[in-house]
């Protein structure tokens, strides 16, 4: 039968570590899936108005043994824009080839904190991204300053031609690696 009705999608996922399988019905009876990966994606389901809510529930990265993982640039002619991961190896069930996760850590000085919740796109099917802005997708040559703030809040991350790497190109009147002087 296929799968019609879908009320929501939620994306459990770990960035610097596996996640454990959630505690869903979905989860819980698969028989093939690991119990912990990178990422899972749990979908909860009502066919009509008049049948029981049931949940499904996919493997969208399984990075376990070190392999299915790789690591880019957002935008490979903007080295400061960001650095993306994406792990592959999920379950292609219900898909035409393994499923695939990636996340985009967008350089943006404005964010700090990243939170718990983002949009999860699948632009194409089964491979599933999510963008986070943040000040930690800057290059590590952008310094922040004693006031926690990327170069100091008096400049802008931006790529040197001439030194051929990241900096923070300060504001007139501002000055150092991190624009604090």
């Amino acid at each position: 039968t296929p799968l019609t009705g879908v009320r929501t999608w939620d994306y459990i996922f770990g960035i610097c570590a596996d996640v454990d399988l959630p505690d869903t019905p979905g989860c819980v009876i698969q028989k093939e899936i690991p119990q912990r990966a990178v990422a899972y994606q749990v979908g909860i389901y009502n066919a009509t108005r008049d049948s029981e809510w049931w949940t499904t529930c996919n493997v969208l990265a399984d990075a376990s043994d070190g392999s299915g993982v790789a690591y880019s640039l957002v935008d490979p002619f903007n080295p400061i824009s960001g650095v993306m991961v994406t792990w592959s190896e999920g379950s292609a069930e219900g898909c035409p080839y393994s499923r695939s996760f990636s996340v985009s850590f967008v350089c943006s000085p404005d964010y700090v904190s990243i939170g718990h919740q983002h949009d999860v796109l699948e632009d194409v099917a089964c491979q599933y991204h999510l963008k986070i802005k943040t000040a930690y997708g800057c290059p590590a040559q952008c310094k922040r300053g004693d006031n926690g703030l990327l170069c100091s809040g008096h400049g802008t991350c931006g790529y040197s031609e001439e030194q051929k790497q990241a900096m923070c190109i300060c504001d007139s009147g501002f000055a150092g690696p991190a624009c604090g002087e």
